[in-house]
């Protein structure tokens, strides 16, 4: 910026959400690895890299992930069905609750706020707690359910 001139809102909170995210080792701009595709784990862990990253993979929240960037057409599928279910849970939370920088504490506690319209029986014989359906699973019942079948 030249000096006297002011940055937009959104380069600001742009600039402020990558200092976040840098804060905490994580790289925003971070590539994929070649084979990089959402793995199946529960919805919990799930919001947590979609906030916040996974550094074994990538280094930066998976809600910056964009399908483009993935080349397999089923990886690329399986992350627009992560992004449906993730955005769901982002929409679920009270107006002024989301907040792109946040701590990791924090985000469980949006989390906490919504766990409980994400939470559906597998319609199996194996019974499993509130919280161990996998992310894939509740989308599915999740989608079965609002068609009311």
């Amino acid at each position: 910026l030249v000096e006297g001139q002011h940055a937009l809102p959104a380069e600001e909170t742009h600039q402020a959400q990558l200092q976040t995210l840098s804060d905490f080792g994580l790289c925003p701009m971070a590539s994929l690895p070649s084979n990089f595709m959402v793995p199946n784990m529960t919805m919990r862990k799930a919001w947590q890299h979609w906030t916040s990253g996974d550094e074994r993979t990538c280094r930066r929240p998976w809600r910056s992930i964009l399908p483009a960037e993935i080349t397999d057409r089923k990886a690329r599928d399986r992350l627009k069905r992560y992004r449906k279910i993730m955005l769901a849970v982002q929409d679920a939370l009270p107006h002024g609750v989301w907040k792109e920088t946040a701590t990791f504490q924090d985000y469980d506690a949006m989390f906490d706020r919504v766990q409980a319209n994400f939470e559906f029986t597998s319609g199996t014989s194996l019974k499993r707690r509130h919280g161990e359906l996998s992310w894939d699973t509740v989308l599915r019942l999740k989608y079965k359910h609002s068609r009311g079948n």
